[in-house]
């Protein structure tokens, strides 16, 4: 084929995982059919590339991130990101480690039960679980409107209690929801990966920055801090207006913003949301995640091997992690409204998430003089659900919806990690999965 479509652009709105990912496989694409690729621009609201990937250097030198975590992969240890970098930056993938399983401590803040390290996933009641969620959605047709609450209350109450860690884990601190009611039960259980979770203990933004090299060195133009206002997709190219009234025009346009800023109405979009985008977007929620991140000294902390607190009182769910594949640093979790309350709080300082620290680790004794090793003043606490660019960490489906992947409506096709019908909802393999589907369908749209 000798189709030139140089003349075309394809304007991309996000340099996120998804972003990147349909940028690289347009070019992929002119190169497999030996055409001269489309013009291609990606503008983006923050000052920074990446997305919610971001690998930051704490004060005591360690790394730690701020968004995700690690390569959600399956028991075979697969991941379409990860082996995608494997295959394409061969020599410059970081080294990548397992996560081990750390020790876990359940802790209520009336101090009812004994302190015990427990097993969060007891294997004969958790199969039990496998079983009654599998007998509830054996009618394909009804299985999108099981929700997770719905397998919860058909368990024995032995079961429910056995499993009552799982379920407050994975509602607030993995799905960043507040009932399990407003929970998809296919959404959560029909997740192929999570079985290993490669971490680099250098920083995720590693495999990022070589994506980054890869598109500027092909002349794909990436700008930063610049958010948009305004959509017009009625003629036959779209007009994208910035918060600097700047205007930008593409023959096609690849959007990757965030499903909870899709929704806000901070962006005017006009007619650019076809019925069957809004449905889907009706069943989209916002997963509200914060993270504390604090740098342990090294010098005066315990010699306390990785350990896992989960802490409950009646203001929050916390998951404490001290220490983890990325050395001395406190990480907590804090999911659903409690998240963000707490970045609300913290927006001119961080005496809120100091508490909280406090309050988790002065609960068990064996963390007793550790409070006195971790660094409050380098102490940061994340805002994706407060920052206007994202306003969530990543989604989740409410019960009687059903994942899709990249969406068209007009000359724009929707993408990112909440157009993913990849199996691994939410995720960086749903994100780049996204991608590479929205890219493929401008350029074969341009190809037309």
């Amino acid at each position: 084929m000798n189709k030139d479509l140089s003349a075309n652009k394809i304007l991309i709105v996000g340099a996120g995982l998804s972003g990147m990912s349909a940028a690289i496989k347009i070019l992929d694409a002119a190169k497999l059919e030996n055409i001269k690729p489309p013009t291609i621009e990606i503008i983006e609201a923050s000052n920074r590339i990446g997305g919610r990937i971001n690998s930051i250097e704490l004060a005591n030198g360690r790394h730690a991130e701020l968004g995700a975590c690690w390569l959600h992969s399956t028991a075979e240890g697969h991941n379409d990101f990860k082996a995608f970098c494997e295959d394409r930056y061969p020599d410059r993938i970081p080294e990548m480690v397992e996560r081990s399983r750390a020790h876990t401590f359940q802790v209520n803040a009336q101090g009812t039960k004994p302190l015990s390290l427990i097993n969060p996933f007891n294997e004969d009641a958790y199969d039990r679980f496998e079983k009654t969620y599998a007998e509830l959605t054996a009618d394909k047709s009804n299985a999108a409107s099981v929700s997770l609450q719905d397998v919860h209350d058909a368990l024995s109450p032995q079961d429910q209690n056995s499993l009552r860690h799982f379920f407050d884990v994975m509602v607030r601190n993995y799905m960043g929801a507040d009932t399990m009611a407003g929970l998809s039960a296919q959404d959560l259980m029909e997740d192929d990966a999570g079985v290993l979770n490669p971490a680099v203990p250098t920083g995720l933004s590693n495999l990022v920055q070589c994506m980054i090299d890869e598109l500027e060195d092909n002349g794909v133009k990436i700008t930063t801090g610049t958010p948009i206002k305004s959509v017009d997709n009625t003629g036959d190219t779209v007009e994208i207006i910035d918060q600097n009234d700047q205007s930008h025009q593409a023959d096609q346009v690849i959007m990757t913003v965030s499903s909870a800023v899709l929704k806000s109405g901070n962006i005017d979009l006009g007619a650019s949301l076809s019925p069957e985008v809004m449905t889907y977007l009706d069943g989209v929620q916002s997963a509200q995640m914060t993270k504390i991140i604090a740098p342990i000294n090294e010098a005066t902390a315990p010699a306390l091997p990785e350990t896992s607190i989960y802490f409950q009182d009646e203001e929050q769910d916390v998951l404490a992690i001290w220490n983890s594949t990325q050395g001395p640093v406190l990480q907590i979790l804090i999911g659903g409204e409690p998240a963000v309350k707490l970045e609300e709080d913290c927006r001119e300082n961080n005496d809120a998430a100091k508490g909280t620290v406090e309050k988790v680790l002065s609960s068990l004794p064996e963390f007793s003089d550790a409070v006195h090793a971790v660094d409050f003043e380098n102490m940061i606490v994340t805002n994706w659900n407060t920052n206007e660019t994202t306003l969530c960490a990543y989604s989740y489906l409410s019960p009687g919806h059903v994942r899709s992947g990249p969406m068209q409506s007009g000359n724009i096709v929707f993408a990112g990690e909440a157009f993913s019908n990849h199996g691994s909802a939410a995720t960086m393999a749903a994100a780049h999965d996204s991608g590479n589907h929205a890219g493929q369908m401008v350029f074969d749209n341009l190809l037309e």
